[in-house]
């Protein structure tokens, strides 16, 4: 991955959260299990879901992880 960048929501409490990742490792085992929260360093497009937010304001962050070439750009899409 070239210019990996990370995603992540910080809510109205200060915690953050993560985008959904799968396991890569090539076991049936591994590749069977269910998405969970955390650093994707695998896919350029990342998606964090919130069920139920409370009300107020959320921080939405994207930090670069070695950008070989920049500047880059990037869309947020939310619904």
């Amino acid at each position: 991955l070239v210019n990996d960048l990370d995603l992540k929501i910080i809510q109205n409490n200060g915690s953050a959260l993560l985008p959904w990742t799968l396991s890569a490792y090539p076991h049936i085992d591994s590749l069977t299990q269910p998405a969970v929260r955390g650093i994707d360093r695998v896919n350029n497009m990342e998606q964090i879901t919130l069920k139920n937010p409370s009300a107020g304001n959320f921080q939405i962050k994207v930090n670069g992880h070695q950008i070989s070439q920049g500047p880059q750009n990037f869309f947020i899409v939310y619904c």
